[in-house]
């Protein structure tokens, strides 16, 4: 039987809780009465729920047998299995960590063609993103995940990315020495 409010005032003042000069004492004193009586009522088992769904995947995320992706390193030999993750140091390929400097192309969504040629560098100086329908972005590659690829002029679905051509680190492609600064030398004003 649910308790209101006249209920409980009528219950509190039969259990002599008078206000007093702190009301505070009273109302705590009647929480208290009204939460062992709906403990007393509550049922002595809890029924159990069902446990949730699985979550669906959306068609970007779900794996299939199909796709294969493939790191082509710079000495041209291939890792072949699925990408988990690549970053700006290093790439995660069939649990084996790859690093970026040792890379040059990414394949993604192969369709268990790894022995695919990747397509020629537009600009070999640039990182570059070339998707299925043909079209190629430039720009830095920030990252490959499980539902797109980050570079820093935009983001892709990763199920559109065909290859990622990468720049090796620290290399001029005109073909020009880098020279340190002499640190002899006086600065510019």
């Amino acid at each position: 039987m649910p308790l209101d409010a006249p209920r409980l005032a009528l219950h509190c003042f039969a259990m002599r809780v008078r206000p007093r000069a702190d009301l505070f004492v009273f109302l705590l004193g009647c929480v208290l009465l009204a939460t062992a009586e709906l403990r007393a009522q509550a049922p002595a088992t809890i029924p159990r729920t069902k446990p949730p769904a699985p979550r669906q995947l959306s068609p970007l995320q779900r794996p299939t047998t199909a796709e294969v992706d493939v790191i082509i390193l710079r000495d041209r030999s291939r890792r072949p299995g699925k990408l988990e993750i690549c970053g700006i140091s290093a790439c995660l390929i069939a649990r084996t960590v790859v690093p970026r400097p040792q890379a040059e192309w990414i394949g993604l969504n192969l369709r268990q063609q790894v022995e695919v040629a990747p397509p020629a560098p537009r600009d070999p100086a640039k990182d570059e993103v070339f998707l299925a329908d043909g079209s190629v972005h430039a720009g830095t590659l920030l990252s490959v995940l499980a539902a797109n690829v980050a570079t820093v002029t935009g983001s892709y679905p990763r199920a559109q990315v065909r290859w990622v051509h990468l720049v090796q680190p620290g290399k001029d492609p005109s073909g020009c020495r880098k020279v340190k600064p002499d640190p002899d030398w006086p600065d510019a004003p």
